[in-house]
């Protein structure tokens, strides 16, 4: 007999970094320090959506060490993005991005491939190659598509 998948959110938590601000969901991704932070920038790694709204105190890693309950990425699980830097298109839609900004696509970014290696101002390699975190499934308008967390 086969297996049967049913369907199950997984949540985990983190500790907070100090003086986080959750007021909806948004990318998490691991601080360097190993404490839940906003993913904000095309080098973080997205490591899930938070389910937790809350700000948490300026001492909080030390001190009440309150937790951020996460859903860890997953290929099938998709968001409605907003979309800067650029107008989104239907032919957006299998191309992969990077985030400008906490929960904005910076449709800059666009690639066909979800990796590239980044170079310095020469062209010469000064990093492995970097991942990019989300991939377009499908248009809404040029500011919002819906997206899926790809990065490694």
């Amino acid at each position: 007999m086969p297996i049967k998948e049913t369907k199950r959110e997984s949540v985990y938590e983190m500790i907070a970094s100090n003086s986080l601000a959750l007021t909806g969901k948004t990318f998490i991704k691991s601080s360097g320090t190993g404490f839940a932070a906003i993913a904000t920038a095309a080098t973080d790694r997205i490591i899930g959506v938070n389910e937790t709204v809350a700000t948490f105190a300026s001492d909080n890693q030390t001190v009440a060490m309150k937790t951020v309950k996460i859903v860890p990425k997953s290929m099938n699980r998709t968001y409605e993005v907003t979309v800067g830097g650029g107008s989104l298109l239907k032919s957006s839609e299998g191309k992969f991005f990077n985030l400008s900004a906490a929960d904005t696509v910076n449709f800059a970014t666009a690639s066909t491939t979800p990796f590239y290696v980044k170079t310095d101002d020469a062209g010469v390699a000064v990093d492995a190659v970097v991942s990019m975190q989300l991939e377009c499934i499908e248009y809404i308008s040029a500011t919002l598509g819906r997206f899926r967390i790809v990065n490694l």
